[in-house]
């Protein structure tokens, strides 16, 4: 059954068939192969998604999806750059801190990937070229399952009962997707001054970076009140998730006016 999946997968992968339909019609392939009573399946495949932990997923993603479309992922990109912006390298450190604070609202690469590439990808293939443009957005997006909430570590912790605290999962992702995001800008500073890129964004100063802090102060808070009250147990992460989408659409309509 496994056997036929994969085949069946790949073989419309290679014929260019779009993803999404190759694994819907794989796994109807399998189910067929493996002699599963096609009568159960529609019960089974609603038992598995009838979740109420589950449902952040979507909330955060719908909720990442409001700061692209209101406005609020355009602050993040003007306070990253009134920091990160005039260096050797400054596009492709915007980026990783924009993907950082985005993961803390997000918790998919694909919702990070499309907001990134949508916003700054035009900027990055301008000034550094559309191959090392399209490998900093690619790799910055992967932080989005690592720094809290993230959806793998939900799904992780509804899969493994009880034992599993979702709040600890979240605590245990800050460090490493920090790092990384350190990492990242250490090599594309490396790059860039090894490729001389140029310089883009204002000249960094005190009185930029405040006023920019001033007008984001809010969007900031964000990720702050949704993952704070997840560790702290105020509310669990279905229910932080669906305040990041309210959070999300009130700033839209009310400060950035864009929704």
């Amino acid at each position: 059954m496994t056997a036929a999946v994969v085949i069946v997968f790949f073989a419309l992968a290679v014929l260019a068939l779009p993803l999404a339909f190759a694994l819907g019609i794989a796994a109807f392939a399998g189910i067929a192969i493996g002699g599963v009573e096609w009568h159960v399946l529609p019960q089974r495949m609603m038992h598995a998604v009838n979740s109420f932990p589950l449902l952040a997923i979507p909330c955060f993603m719908l909720a990442g999806e409001l700061m692209v479309e209101g406005g609020i992922m355009e602050k993040l990109v003007a306070l990253a750059n009134s920091v990160v912006g005039r260096v050797r390298g400054g596009l492709g450190h915007v980026t990783v801190v924009s993907a950082a604070s985005l993961s803390a609202i997000s918790g998919t690469a694909v919702a990070d990937a499309t907001a990134l590439a949508s916003t700054l990808g035009p900027s990055l293939a301008k000034y550094y070229g559309n191959p090392f443009g399209a490998a900093v957005v690619a790799a910055a997006a992967n932080l989005g399952p690592i720094i809290p909430p993230s959806a793998a570590m939900i799904v992780y912790a509804y899969m493994a009962g009880p034992s599993v605290s979702v709040g600890g999962l979240f605590m245990a992702g800050f460090v490493p997707g920090l790092v990384l995001a350190a990492a990242m800008m250490l090599l594309i500073a490396w790059i860039a001054r090894r490729r001389n890129y140029p310089l883009t964004g204002e000249r960094i100063s005190l009185e930029n970076v405040v006023l920019q802090l001033k007008q984001s102060f809010l969007i900031v808070l964000m990720p702050l009140v949704v993952v704070g009250g997840i560790v702290g147990g105020a509310f669990t992460a279905t229910e932080g998730s669906a305040i990041a989408v309210v959070y999300a659409l009130l700033i839209g309509l009310f400060i950035t006016r864009k929704l």
